[in-house]
């Protein structure tokens, strides 16, 4: 794992499990369940209509739930927790371009397959189309700022997905604080990248790695959860995470957390496990 210019190497489970982090903001605990339930709230579905679209007349405010995809899987076909959280989301879907805004509505929804499903071969090496899809969730943004008071964007990603969701929130930084503010679970970011390349070869920062290690001044991000499993895969896999920098603790609340499991395999007996606790504790499922 790799965390500012240094890089560190977990070889041993417990290692992560009790590190703490220099970062002031943030920190590994065991407490994952108990953290992981205050934001997935807002991007699962539940009696309290956390998810449903508004068909009220426009109000002052307005909802945007974004999903990436991790880099080899798609949203339909459904294949990971996230194509299950985007179709249980019952918001406004905004993707696709035509989609038009309505005024009656006050919450939306956008997603996106993985950039190797995607873009083909230049997204599963070199992560090509992140940006792209970004830079579409941005201009939905803007939209919707131009006729609400405040926008909350909420953003679920896995794997490649969750350095989307880092892209996302520096594309969206410089925006005005009152007015925008970001929430963000990261599962297991992966840029795909070498650290040994992001640190001596790559020196304007070009790479997805680079890119999205420095989120400090990101000001409009307001909350993450980043999930970390605990199994590392092969080097062959180029499948290092990253820790991020995030806002300092008086901007941003930050959570970052060990889980059981190795990449998917993790994200699959968390989120299950999580999912079929509150269906037993609300007498569903």
């Amino acid at each position: 794992l790799r965390t500012g210019r240094k890089c560190f190497c977990f070889d041993d489970p417990q290692k992560l499990f009790s590190r703490k982090r220099t970062a002031r903001n943030s920190h590994f605990t065991c407490s994952t369940i108990d953290a992981t339930i205050p934001l997935l709230s807002s991007t699962r579905v539940v009696e309290d209509g956390a998810l449903s679209s508004s068909t009220s007349p426009a109000t002052d405010s307005a909802l945007l739930a974004v999903f990436f995809e991790g880099t080899a899987n798609s949203l339909r076909p459904t294949t990971t927790q996230v194509g299950v959280f985007f179709e249980a989301c019952n918001h406004y879907d905004i993707t696709e371009p035509g989609a038009v805004l309505s005024p009656h509505m006050a919450a939306f929804k956008m997603g996106y397959d993985g950039c190797g499903v995607a873009y083909g071969l230049p997204g599963t090496i070199w992560a090509v189309g992140l940006l792209t899809q970004c830079t579409a969730v941005v201009k939905r943004v803007k939209q919707l700022l131009e006729v609400r008071k405040h926008v909350s964007v909420v953003v679920f990603g896995l794997s490649r997905g969750g350095i989307a969701a880092l892209m996302l929130a520096k594309q969206l930084a410089d925006y005005d604080v009152d007015r925008l503010s970001v929430q963000m679970c990261v599962f297991d970011p992966v840029p795909g990248n070498l650290v040994c390349i992001t640190r001596y070869l790559d020196v304007f920062a070009l790479n997805a790695a680079s890119y999205v290690m420095d989120c400090s001044a990101c000001r409009t991000l307001r909350r993450v959860l980043a999930l970390y499993p605990h199994g590392p895969l092969p080097d062959l896999a180029f499948h290092a995470p990253i820790l991020p920098i995030y806002p300092s603790s008086d901007l941003c609340d930050v959570e970052e957390d060990a889980v059981l499991g190795c990449h998917q395999v993790g994200k699959s007996s968390f989120l299950w496990s999580w999912i079929g606790g509150e269906a037993k504790s609300t007498g569903e499922g």
